[in-house]
């Protein structure tokens, strides 16, 4: 007890900020202790509320990318049923009985090719020889693009 009384100018038990008659803060003019335990605890302070302030700019934070990832969670299910309606749709669309019925509309009619308008061209042998069928310009492995002309 002795050590923390010769350490302290002022006598065991007394806040900062509290004065004793004896005090050199009872002193006409003397208010430099008074002041900087003052300053501390405006620092103390000011430290809170800014440390207050971030905690409520954090939540707000947190706060509104809940909202956004709401809304995008709300977005995804409206498009994910958007797409399986366009999927039926698409489904409906390629149906042989609506392509007919789209022919009949357009006065579209098929028929299969005549004769004249099938070309022919003999598939080159497994062994990477042409057959003798085969044009010489074809060759093994090669992909064949056929043109039917009226």
């Amino acid at each position: 007890m002795k050590t923390l009384e010769a350490r302290s100018a002022r006598p065991l038990g007394l806040r900062p900020w509290e004065v004793t008659p004896d005090s050199s803060l009872a002193e006409p003019g003397s208010v430099g202790g008074l002041a900087a335990a003052i300053g501390r605890y405006w620092l103390l302070l000011a430290a809170g509320i800014a440390l207050g302030m971030g905690y409520l700019w954090f939540q707000s934070r947190v706060v509104e990318a809940g909202w956004r990832i709401r809304e995008l969670e709300q977005r995804e299910s409206r498009l994910l049923s958007r797409r399986a309606a366009l999927r039926v749709e698409r489904s409906r669309l390629e149906s042989s009985a609506a392509i007919k019925a789209r022919m009949e509309e357009f006065g579209i009619e098929l028929a299969p090719p005549r004769s004249d308008q099938v070309v022919r061209v003999a598939r080159p042998a497994a062994s990477g020889e042409a057959s003798p069928a085969a044009s010489s310009s074809v060759r093994p492995g090669e992909t064949v693009f056929l043109a039917i002309v009226r």
